[in-house]
């Protein structure tokens, strides 16, 4: 026990070692240097006892957000947190008088195909680091890092509609059914593959989309067998939940924005909303499974 106590203080586990005085040292007996943490006895630079543990203040004040308390059920207030309470009415607005003045149509096309995929990313990086605000938009001066993000997200709908694809074919289904309205006359209806493949499409989708957001980087989406690796580790039960969170946030707007478009206005105005909620709330909750995970699908994806 006692090479794992603290040296001055033999009731309290230690955390550190001086790298001069070799003393063992819990969190009281260290300060934090801009960028470093020192022993509190002698000056000199403390390391983490742990493996993989950091002696950079900075990371160490990052995995400490990140390993607080934190449920899906306040996960999904995180919309109206931060930014949100300014950016959802303000995305309602323009989708609104997009909706009313048609010319402003091909605007509010670009705004949600352009710039929101920066910042979905964004959401789910920041949310990996312990945030639990909505970030402020990404910097939009920078057009070749936000083209880069467009970019990246065809490879995440690619990895999510490939189980579909690839079970349509299994099943000798019409192919053309999957992506247009109707399939060919006399073909199976195949609602088999078609649910099973939007089960498994939506848990490689939140794989694809944390691993892309978290690690800024489009190619690890399309790295199936690094998400086969995440889903043999217990970072599963969480992805499987978030997954079908996500996918009935989508389902409750998408059907609700069918039911409210009659409604002149201001059913255009709570569809937007609906939508606008299901985006940053579903992205948030992707960002938390990589958060909640991080030690265990860092090395995954990282490596």
């Amino acid at each position: 026990m006692a090479d794992t106590c603290c040296a001055a203080h033999q009731d309290r586990p230690a955390v550190f070692q001086c790298e001069a005085c070799h003393r063992l040292l819990c969190d009281e007996c260290v300060r934090e240097g801009h960028r470093l943490i020192f022993c509190g006895h002698c000056g000199e630079r403390a390391l983490a006892l742990a493996a993989g543990g950091s002696s950079n203040v900075q990371e160490r004040r990052r995995e400490a957000k990140c390993e607080r308390p934190y449920s899906f059920r306040e996960a999904l207030a995180y919309p109206f947190r931060g930014s949100g309470r300014l950016m959802i009415p303000a995305f309602v607005l323009l989708m609104t008088l997009a909706a009313v003045v048609p010319s402003l149509g091909p605007a509010a096309a670009f705004f949600a195909r352009i710039l929101l995929p920066g910042l979905l990313f964004e959401i789910v990086r920041t949310t990996a680091e312990g945030g639990i605000e909505l970030p402020e938009w990404p910097d939009y001066s920078e057009p070749v890092e936000r083209f880069r993000e467009v970019i990246w997200l065809l490879p995440v709908g690619a990895t999510a509609l490939l189980p579909s694809v690839a079970l349509f074919l299994l099943a000798g289904c019409d192919l053309k059914s999957l992506f247009l309205d109707g399939a060919a006359e006399g073909a199976p209806p195949c609602w088999g593959p078609r649910i099973a493949g939007v089960v498994l499409g939506s848990i490689l989708g939140v794989l694809a989309l944390g691993a892309t957001g978290t690690h800024s980087s489009g190619w690890l989406a399309l790295r199936i067998d690094l998400h086969i690796r995440a889903l043999l580790t217990s970072a599963a039960g969480d992805a499987l939940l978030v997954a079908a969170l996500v996918a009935m946030l989508f389902l409750a707007s998408s059907t609700l924005q069918q039911v409210l478009a009659p409604v002149p206005i201001l059913g255009t105005a709570l569809g937007a909303a609906l939508a606008s909620y299901a985006l940053f709330a579903g992205a948030h909750l992707v960002g938390v499974v990589f958060r909640r995970h991080a030690r265990v699908l860092g090395p995954i994806y990282r490596d």
